[in-house]
């Protein structure tokens, strides 16, 4: 018999004369056993959330991201668009434009990313799954509109389910709202 588990069985089935011994080891035994249900519940639920999460994120994430190597841009007159249209399982290319942006609204103001989507990035995303409030409306009688995220629209405090104060530009309820 290993040493370990001989001097574990001596402690756990000890004689009445060694107590508080037996005591003590009871507790520590219920102690680990609570800790290493607790982290396996704990990891379990992390993991049902990462499954969640992630299957959200690719949603919205291309299967192929083409960047600069230097820089910020690509010169599109020399890009072979054709050629990675042709390939089979491309479904189309959407061009993005992001950077830094301080958005204000009213009296307030918060920093976030700021991305210009090209034409056809409402067919080839997903994006109208994941709306949880609003609809997906990016172009309107040659307006153009910005959808917001669910944190800045919280940080600017901004109502999406009051259309009228969100009306201070044209858009096409203002005419119904007012």
């Amino acid at each position: 018999m290993n040493t370990s588990f001989y001097i574990a069985k001596r402690y756990l089935l000890a004689r009445k004369s060694h107590n508080l011994i037996n005591i003590i080891t009871w507790i520590s035994v219920v102690g680990v056993g609570v800790g290493a249900f607790a982290l396996i519940v704990v990891l379990s639920v992390f993991n049902g959330f990462e499954k969640v999460i992630s299957s959200m994120v690719n949603q919205l994430s291309p299967d192929l991201v083409i960047e600069p190597a230097n820089g910020k841009t690509i010169l599109l007159d020399a890009f072979p668009f054709e050629q990675i249209e042709g390939l089979p399982g491309v479904k189309g290319i959407v061009k993005i434009a992001e950077e830094d942006a301080l958005f204000r609204y009213g009296d307030r103001q918060h920093v976030g990313v700021l991305k210009g989507v090209s034409e056809g990035f409402e067919q080839l995303t997903a994006m109208d799954s994941i709306i949880t409030q609003g609809v997906m409306l990016l172009k309107y009688k040659n307006q153009e509109f910005a959808m917001l995220g669910a944190g800045v629209a919280w940080y600017l405090d901004i109502n999406a389910r009051n259309p009228a104060a969100l009306c201070r530009c044209w858009c096409p309820h203002a005419e119904t709202l007012r």
